[in-house]
């Protein structure tokens, strides 16, 4: 049966966007998402970080990155998929070092999402135009319900990565979690809210993942980010999300 209370008393605004009628923040029912987390090495994702941001840090050479794999079942710009590698950053302070993502959260921390893979129009259209997020359109095969997990991402006939581990005992719970997203737009840093409540979760040593990157060009910057120690991963079976609209932020910092 669906749960709606998370949705309670949010409350949102009419906007038209191209031929869409669309009601913000964005809701997102019945979501599937396994979120991969690495040690990765810290120069390397610096680069990958604007300036006036901060990667969180684990240990002193090394980051925290993450793999995020996700299938929006129904949300009012259409069922997709999407794939987003992303790194937790402070802002305007010197890496703060890692102790959990939930409580990165709760000190201010936010994500920033340097690679985004979606697979429609119009998740794409939206994303780049109204947030400046980094997205492409590529070939994502994601299958969560089965006994073996896997997803895999393959561009112009080739393969770039593919993830896949036994599927976890799944337990009910009640998490409630919310991270904010930085992104550049026109130069500037915005910054949105990804809010989500999972009511289906699991857990998932690092020692049961399958990591295999591909032929295609894009998986040698993927090696060197995401090469280092899978750290595990957490897939959440059924969960609901809202995203607000981005708040017009400052310009980066040279």
């Amino acid at each position: 049966m669906h749960d709606d209370r998370f949705f309670a008393g949010l409350d949102r605004v009419t906007s038209v966007w191209r031929d869409l009628t669309l009601h913000v923040p964005l809701r997102y029912d019945r979501i599937q998402a396994i979120a991969v987390l690495f040690r990765s090495p810290l120069e390397a994702v610096r680069e990958l970080v604007p300036a006036g941001l901060s990667p969180l840090r684990w240990g002193r050479k090394q980051a925290v990155t993450i793999l995020s794999m996700n299938r929006f079942l129904d949300c009012e710009i259409g069922p997709y998929e999407e794939l987003v590698l992303s790194t937790p950053v402070a802002v305007g302070s010197d890496g703060l070092p890692y102790l959990g993502l939930r409580s990165f959260a709760r000190s201010g921390g936010a994500l920033f999402p340097h690679q985004m893979v979606v697979t429609t129009e119009a998740a794409l259209d939206l994303g780049v135009e109204i947030a400046g997020y980094p997205k492409h359109i590529a070939g994502l095969d994601f299958d969560f319900d089965q006994a073996e997990i896997e997803a895999a991402w393959h561009e112009e006939g080739q393969s770039v990565l593919s993830v896949s581990f036994r599927r976890p005992e799944l337990v009910s719970t009640d998490r409630r979690s919310s991270m904010d997203v930085m992104t550049i737009n026109d130069g500037r840093l915005l910054r949105s809210t990804w809010c989500t409540y999972a009511t289906q979760e699991g857990q998932v040593p690092a020692k049961r993942i399958r990591i295999e990157f591909g032929d295609h060009a894009r998986a040698s910057a993927l090696r060197a980010i995401l090469g280092g120690k899978c750290l595990g991963a957490t897939m959440s079976a059924r969960s609901s999300g809202v995203l607000s609209p981005p708040v017009e932020g400052w310009e980066i910092p040279t």
